[in-house]
């Protein structure tokens, strides 16, 4: 009796973790292609909202943006390491 059930159990999960993994991928491509439409709709409403007297200001302010969104993004992980080792030194 137990074998049948756990028998059952394996091939249902033969089926299951695939679709559970492509499931997984495709909420993370989601979240990818959201976040960059997210982040161009911000850049585009900046620069329409903001009046800059030439078009390289204006292509400064967008690259400046640009290095502190990545830098922010990165900088994130650093600094909850450097909390943590600050909490636990003492």
């Amino acid at each position: 009796m137990t074998e049948t059930i756990f028998d059952a159990i394996a091939s249902v999960s033969v089926f299951v973790l695939p679709m559970l993994a492509a499931g997984i991928l495709e909420q993370r491509k989601t979240e990818k292609e959201r976040k960059h439409r997210e982040s161009a709709l911000l850049r585009e409403m900046e620069l329409e909202t903001l009046k800059y007297e030439t078009w390289a200001q204006a292509e400064q302010y967008y690259k400046t943006c640009q290095k502190e969104f990545v830098r922010n993004s990165l900088v994130y992980n650093a600094q909850q390491v450097d909390k943590e080792i600050a909490r636990y030194a003492n």
